[in-house]
């Protein structure tokens, strides 16, 4: 009975330390339109190498809300996500968030977004490509977390569903980098969102 009452007490304490280790927790999901996992694609009215130029141009220097463009081949962040071909636009920097989305449906109570995309072009003709922008990880900080393995707080992160609206933005971004090298002549043949 001795032991019994020592697993009840130090169970009790444990969950208690966990409970206590986090504050200012939101909760919910993002009141947005959400993505699946086709994400959202559009056709391009340009070449595969002509495609390849606009993403890569799109994000240098981190000018897209701080993220950073890499080969998909050569990303590892994300567990349990691998690819070979295309690339992945992750956030870089503390705190890793790109935007604010809402957690109520008043839109008032908003917290940062954090997302990593895979960016892929499927060749279709000689002079359309479709590229496709999916949400490999998406969470939000929701709170604080008091004790961490550092010591100190640190965000608190929580997983959610992906938002389509950023999607369609690295597809937006995408858009406005092949209208500025292709100023002259139609860029965009139609759009599909999965």
């Amino acid at each position: 009975m001795g032991n019994r009452r020592v697993i009840v007490v130090t169970s009790a304490i444990v969950i208690g330390v966990v409970a206590g280790c986090t504050s200012a927790l939101v909760g919910g999901r993002p009141q947005l339109p959400l993505s699946n996992k086709n994400g959202s694609s559009r056709i391009f009215a340009a070449t595969s190498s002509q495609m390849v130029s606009a993403i890569t141009n799109a994000f240098a220097d981190l000018r897209y809300r701080q993220m950073f463009l890499i080969q998909a081949a050569d990303f590892d962040l994300v567990q349990g996500w691998h690819s070979t071909n295309g690339f992945v636009l992750e956030p870089f920097g503390v705190p890793a968030s790109i935007t604010n989305v809402p957690l109520d449906r008043l839109g008032k109570q908003r917290v940062p977004y954090v997302a990593y995309f895979h960016v892929e072009i499927t060749v279709l003709d000689t002079d359309q490509t479709k590229v496709t922008v999916r949400t490999i990880s998406s969470e939000v900080i929701d709170g604080k977390e008091i004790f961490n393995v550092h010591g100190g707080t640190a965000n608190h992160y929580r997983t959610v569903p992906p938002v389509r609206q950023e999607e369609e933005n690295v597809l937006m971004a995408i858009l406005e980098e092949l209208a500025k090298e292709r100023p002259s002549g139609k860029t965009i043949v139609g759009q599909r969102s999965g």
